[in-house]
């Protein structure tokens, strides 16, 4: 019995430090669950107890549990303390963590970001965010924004210096930037299908190539469409380099050597043109959204593309369709569910079109196009230039 009291009182202390720890410094509420289970183990183990130490101790046998017990309020207490006391330096709480002297050293390091020249001088600012328990979400250089985030169980606190602020909804016209193309090597993903999904399964792809590929041959030169079809796919760098194929690698080192390689290959002539090109596809002009491979599925409140691949409702792109059906902007012009505008459209009007195709272009261009949309309305403002928003994953 002794060494199982000795046992009761070491774990018992041992995780309420540990609880403690966590909830003011780890900030993980898996790991704080965790010390629960193994103390309430422990509390099962020491009401097993009882029954095989009732003969020699009688009444003493449940001295062990009741100890265990005692110690659960204080399991409950450093959990408490520990996480009253961490608020003060964590990013979730922006209303304690968020004061004068941390806004005037953020500050500092975005506009550092944002001119920073080459990755080696981004990586050393970087590292000054490590004290704010921070890391960079985006820069975009364009629009003189940069976010950082705090992930915690899956829940992502971000902040946003905006240096000339954040705008309504749809208030400007979109834009499509280099900085929206993170990825390069997508373009010679979608190139290379020719529009014949033969070469691929569909659960391969996350792009639409019968959308997609068609608009960007048209628009091509010829000699450049010739020159990304004969580029080498992630697959062939990785068969051509005996890369053994990782889940881990598609984000690793190997990966970013390939897109870095690709990117090398494209010439800033050829950049531009893929941007001005993806421009002309946001625009009205296009009527991206009168596509016969676009229709709008009301059961479902769902954008549908080619009857294979949706965007559910909870996908901001159907929420803001569904609302512009809703003011009389779109229609759906048969039973398929295929889509029209109206004509004699406000300047407003067709701002909030153009900002649908860019958000369905975020899903038919797969990873090609990965335009962020920065708006005032849904993020609480902090601060001059600072915003807060949480994006649970």
């Amino acid at each position: 019995m002794e060494k199982l009291i000795a046992l009761d009182i070491t774990v018992g202390l041992i995780l309420a430090v540990a609880n403690f720890y966590i909830q003011f410094s780890v900030d993980a509420l898996e790991l704080s669950g965790l010390t629960f289970l193994l103390f309430l183990s422990l509390v099962f183990v020491n009401f097993l107890s009882i029954f095989t130490m009732w003969r020699k101790y009688r009444y003493f046998s449940f001295i062990p549990f009741v100890i265990s017990l005692i110690f659960v309020p204080l399991l409950v207490f450093s959990g408490f303390s520990g996480h009253k006391l961490g608020i003060y330096n964590k990013p979730s709480y922006p209303d304690k963590y968020f004061n004068e002297e941390r806004k005037k050293e953020l500050t500092a390091i975005a506009e550092e970001l944002l001119g920073a020249q080459d990755e080696k001088s981004k990586r050393v600012i970087e590292e000054k965010l490590n004290k704010h328990r921070l890391v960079v979400k985006n820069i975009d250089r364009y629009s003189n924004i940069v976010e950082l985030y705090y992930d915690r169980s899956r829940i992502m606190s971000i902040y946003i210096f905006a240096k000339d602020g954040l705008p309504e909804i749809y208030s400007i016209k979109p834009i499509i930037t280099e900085n929206d193309i993170p990825y390069w090597d997508k373009l010679i993903d979608i190139i290379k299908t020719e529009n014949n999904l033969s070469k691929y399964s569909r659960d391969n792809i996350v792009w639409v190539p019968e959308i997609v590929y068609p608009f960007l041959v048209k628009n091509l030169d010829k000699t450049f469409v010739d020159k990304l079809a004969a580029m080498e796919t992630y697959d062939d760098f990785a068969a051509r380099n005996k890369i053994v194929p990782s889940l881990l690698d598609i984000h690793g080192k190997r990966y970013t050597e390939y897109c870095n390689l690709i990117a090398s290959k494209l010439s800033k002539e050829e950049k531009l043109k893929v941007i001005e090109i993806l421009n002309q596809h946001c625009q009205i002009s296009s009527r991206l959204i009168e596509d016969s491979n676009i229709s709008w599925k009301p059961m479902e409140r769902s954008l549908d593309f080619c009857g294979y691949t949706g965007v559910s409702s909870s996908f901001h792109a159907s929420r803001h369709l569904q609302q512009l059906i809703s003011d009389g902007v779109i229609s759906r012009r048969d039973r398929e569910g295929h889509l029209q505008v109206k004509p004699n459209l406000s300047d407003k009007e067709i701002r909030e079109i153009e900002w649908l195709q860019v958000e369905i272009m975020r899903h038919i261009y797969g990873n090609l196009v990965r335009k962020e949309e920065y708006w005032s309305n849904d993020k609480t403002k902090l601060a001059d230039n600072w915003y807060f928003y949480v994006y649970r994953e």
